[in-house]
This record gives C-alpha cells, sequence and structure tokens, in this order.
C-alpha cells in the first residue's frame, strides 16, 4: 500500500471544473448533510436535509432544479454518502425516516426519470434509531446500503436484488462510521474504524472477506473509492489529524 497526503480544499456549497478554472455557485437553497453525485448524464447532483430529504440537479440552461425527495415526516441523513447515481440518470437515495415515539425507518428512493418513489426497507424498519447510512448501485441499477441499527448496536448490510431486499446481514467487525464503494465487477469494498482502519471486501453473490488491517494510525471518518481499474483508495483522519490517504 502507497501512502499518500490529502490536501483538502473547502469551496462554497458546491464547484466544478470549467476549463481549467474552479467555477463556484451558490444553490438557491438551504440545508446540511449534503451528498454530491454526478449522475450517468454528467449532471452534478447535490442531496441535501433541511427537515425533509431534497436534492438539487443543475441544468444547463436553467440552472438549479429542487426536488423533494421525501416530504413525508422527518427525514435525514448524517453519512456524505447517502446518495448514489445509477444507470440511464437514475438516482439512488438511502435515509432515516422519524416515525416518532423512538421509532425509525431506513428508507430507500429512486428517481426513475419522471419521479422519486420511496419505500421502506423491509427487514430494518422500526428500529430505535439510524445513522451513518451509505449506499452504492450495483451494474443492474440496485442498491446496496450499509448502516448502524441502533437495536442491536451494529452495522449492517442489505441490499435490494431487483425482486425484493435480502435480509440485513452483520458487517465484519464492531465497525464505526462504515463506508462502501462498488468496482465493475459488483464487488462490495466496505472501510471502518474499530480501534484500527479496517478493510473488507464482498463479492458478487459471496460473503465478506475477514476483515484486514489497513493501518493502525488513525483512521476515523474513512471513506472509501474504487477507480475503473479497480484501485482502492481509502481516505482518513489520522492520529496527528491529519487527511491521508492509503491506495493498492
Amino acid at each position: 500500500m502507497n501512502l499518500y497526503k490529502i490536501f483538502l480544499f473547502i469551496l462554497v456549497l458546491t464547484t466544478w471544473l470549467n476549463g481549467g478554472q474552479w467555477v463556484i455557485d451558490t444553490l438557491p437553497t438551504s440545508g446540511y448533510y449534503y451528498s454530491m453525485v454526478i449522475d450517468s448524464n454528467g449532471v452534478p447532483v447535490i442531496g441535501y436535509n433541511s427537515g425533509k430529504v431534497s436534492c438539487a440537479k443543475y441544468i444547463s440552461g436553467y440552472g438549479w432544479l429542487i426536488q423533494n425527495i421525501d416530504t413525508e415526516g422527518y427525514a435525514y441523513s448524517y453519512n456524505v454518502r447517502w446518495l448514489a447515481a445509477g444507470k440511464n440518470g437514475s438516482l439512488h437515495a438511502a435515509y432515516e425516516h422519524y416515525n416518532g415515539s423512538y421509532s425509525s425507518d431506513l428508507k430507500y428512493a429512486k428517481w426513475n426519470g419522471v419521479t422519486w418513489i420511496s419505500e421502506a426497507v423491509t427487514g430494518a424498519t422500526n428500529l430505535s434509531w439510524i445513522y451513518d447510512i451509505s449506499i452504492v448501485v450495483d451494474s443492474n441499477d440496485n442498491p446496496h446500503i450499509a448502516y448502524y441499527d441502533g437495536n442491536s448496536g451494529d452495522y449492517k448490510y442489505i441490499n435490494n436484488t431487483g425482486t425484493g431486499w435480502n435480509s440485513p446481514s452483520v458487517m465484519p467487525g464492531s465497525s464505526s462510521s462504515a463506508g462502501l464503494a462498488i468496482d465493475g465487477g459488483n464487488t462490495i469494498h466496505t472501510a471502518y474504524y474499530s480501534g484500527s482502519l479496517y478493510y473488507a471486501k464482498k463479492d458478487a453473490g459471496g460473503s465478506w472477506s475477514s476483515p484486514e488491517i489497513v493501518t493502525n494510525d488513525g483512521g476515523w471518518n474513512c471513506s472509501i473509492a474504487v477507480s475503473p481499474s479497480g484501485m482502492v483508495a481509502i481516505a482518513y483522519q489520522a492520529s496527528n489529524e491529519d487527511l491521508q490517504c492509503r491506495c493498492w
């Protein structure tokens, strides 16, 4: 594994590169817990929370189009990976929906090109609380979700096969802030902190590999990605509070 330092540049609300220059734009709304993706048509989409789950899409020649993903009750997500892009311009969101009386459902919503369709995730309802939700989408446009189950105190993984939801399973280790990534072969990759920074993967239709230690030097607030060539990259906070990245 090679170690690289990452320098973090924080820009106002949203940025994209235009002709080699950074262009800064301000959304016509406010919110928190942002998640940004570029859809399959090259359109930037920013998900955010404002008491309800919403997103803003940049439409060329028009500007920012605001859409509500879920308006029922109080819905939100804390993780920056709660929005994902799929095939043919589809978008996928996973978030907590608070029902009241310390009861929450994990919900999933999909933009089908016309509207957002949401549903409670079977096997992940009536939980005391849910957080650190992360979602990825496979080559069949099916969602895979990691989340913290407040009832059991475990990080869990659940996926939809296209015909329904599989039963949730406990993710490897006593994970904290688990993140997901997916490669071109539909292998799921995860990174999490549990005293050290760990990595594991799950082949399509298979089970999770044994976790391996990436580093003992911190590992908090980790984020994982896989390049088109299959290189795995994990960014994390080191013990000296630097932002670092390990790639292989």
